[in-house]
């Protein structure tokens, strides 16, 4: 399956209205959701080293939305653990790619990586995530998400 996946309005990765966001529009592939990234200097923790806090938040995205996609709803995050192996460079593209991984009791189970224009991974994750009925879409995300 391939194409476009739902963007939120107000969200800080994919928010099509969050002034303040990165304003990124993951997208469908295959079985993975997958979102390309071009940090820039505001996204720095270090002089040249992106901050670990848009790492996981890139990570977070595309995993809980692959987690979402495959429970036909949103997923709020309940844990999210990321490894950093590499760090992220201004300037130099990343794809962050996330899927489902399988169901855990009431949970649902995700992984994912970001990687470099050469393939190398630079970080990795592994989450837990709870899929939202629809009252707690309505009161968590709101009308139109």
């Amino acid at each position: 399956m391939q194409g476009a996946v739902f963007r939120s309005k107000g969200c800080f990765v994919c928010g099509t209205d969050n002034p303040g966001g990165l304003d990124l529009a993951p997208t469908r592939d295959g079985d993975k959701v997958v979102l390309r990234f071009v940090p820039k200097k505001a996204h720095l923790g270090f002089s040249k080293a992106v901050h670990g806090g848009i790492t996981a938040s890139l990570l977070d995205e595309v995993v809980g939305v692959a987690c979402g996609q495959r429970t036909d709803g949103k997923c709020a995050t309940v844990e999210l653990t990321v490894a950093y192996r590499r760090p992220l460079l201004e300037g130099v593209e990343v794809r962050a790619e996330g899927w489902y991984v399988r169901k855990h009791g009431r949970f649902v189970l995700g992984a994912g990586q970001v990687l470099d224009p050469e393939g190398r991974v630079l970080a990795t994750a592994k989450g837990r995530f709870m899929p939202l009925e629809a009252q707690h879409i309505q009161r968590f995300v709101g009308e139109g998400g």
